[in-house]
């Protein structure tokens, strides 16, 4: 949050913007988080994954 206040980044930047080895030319959701998302934990990695542990 200090550099979106000194104007050095949007928190609306994908992360691969700023880390190179994050992109996935395989993993297009991938490609797609921001840095809004990582601040909110809305990454769009779901919880349960494949399988429902959080049921069993």
């Amino acid at each position: 949050m200090k550099l979106y206040h000194e104007d050095k980044l949007s928190i609306d930047d994908r992360i691969s913007k700023y880390l190179p080895w994050f992109r996935s030319e395989n993993d297009k959701n991938l490609q797609q988080v921001r840095i809004r998302h990582l601040l909110t934990h809305s990454s769009g990695v779901i919880r349960d994954g494949k399988t429902a542990h959080w049921t069993t």
